[in-house]
């Protein structure tokens, strides 16, 4: 603030330091035992520190001190700051329940997401979901950013990828997650031979379907795909580093590509060894 000769910032440290006293009082007590005086006053502080910070911003754009980068990344993080504030009020004060498609993980990357709660093993993991179609030989053929979307929602996108890419593909198989009555039918319209099990219970018919032979060897080889999954993970997935939605985007396209190159090199590689082990035969003297 100095730099910018920027003055009402002069007593920042203070404020910092009862923000984070009011932050602490309000987290450690337990639900039942949640003070909502504490908590309005907590709100009211940051209320105070977010109107003060955009009447300075203003007045810098006056002045016209600052860039376009700059002025972006902070009307993004003053617009944040309003609505988690917003957001506590209705969930702590006034007893709502927020609605998924408006929450935030992250301020630096809004477009992560909640992808799974209370597992065995990981009991939060926050990321972006990432379909991908396999083939038989282990090669990820394409794959799918989910920014917003479902498993029900991809379904029938990626398997047009998949097809432009690969005119003779014959059959694909999915989880239960891709179900619905849309994508049975748009599927099968699509590849001769689709798996996709129904969710609920089942009709006649549909026990028929599932109960032939194809079906069950499909579904017994569907979950070999969770190995190309955990493949990824290890090829750079497992923790994203990069800043930003594209550059989410591109580390999943390498992560792609590695996962490719080393299942051939893994091919060439046995391949060779095949060769090798193979007994020499030495011509025979006339």
């Amino acid at each position: 603030m100095q730099k910018r000769n920027l003055k009402g910032w002069r007593q920042s440290h203070h404020w910092l330091k009862k923000i984070r006293k009011l932050f602490f009082s309000v987290r450690t007590a337990q639900l039942a035992n949640r003070r909502l005086d504490q908590f309005q006053a907590y709100l009211k502080a940051c209320d105070q520190i977010l109107e003060r910070a955009s009447a300075s911003w203003d007045r810098l754009r006056e002045k016209k001190k600052i860039k376009a980068k700059q002025h972006q990344q902070i009307q993004g993080f003053l617009k944040c700051g309003r609505l988690l504030s917003r957001q506590a009020d209705r969930r702590i004060l006034q007893g709502e329940t927020i609605p998924t498609d408006e929450k935030i993980y992250s301020v630096f990357e809004p477009h992560t997401r909640w992808i799974q709660k209370g597992k065995a093993g990981k009991q939060v993991e926050l990321g972006v979901p990432v379909c991908i179609v396999e083939d038989q030989h282990q090669f990820v053929l394409t794959y799918r950013v989910m920014w917003q979307e479902e498993d029900v929602h991809v379904a029938i996108p990626i398997l047009e990828e998949t097809k432009k890419l690969f005119p003779d593909l014959f059959s694909c198989s999915f989880d239960k997650g891709f179900h619905n009555p849309l994508n049975q039918e748009k599927l099968r319209e699509m590849v001769p031979e689709v798996t996709l099990p129904k969710k609920g219970k089942l009709t006649k018919k549909e026990q028929e379907r599932e109960t032939t032979e194809a079906f069950k060897t499909a579904r017994k080889q569907h979950p070999a795909v969770e190995s190309a999954i955990n493949h990824l993970e290890h090829r750079g997935l497992n923790r994203v580093y990069s800043y930003g939605s594209d550059g989410f985007k591109r580390t999943v396209a390498l992560a792609v590509l590695c996962a490719n190159c080393c299942r051939l090199g893994s091919l060439v590689r046995n391949k060779e060894l095949q060769r090798l082990s193979k007994p020499l035969v030495r011509p025979k003297a006339a």
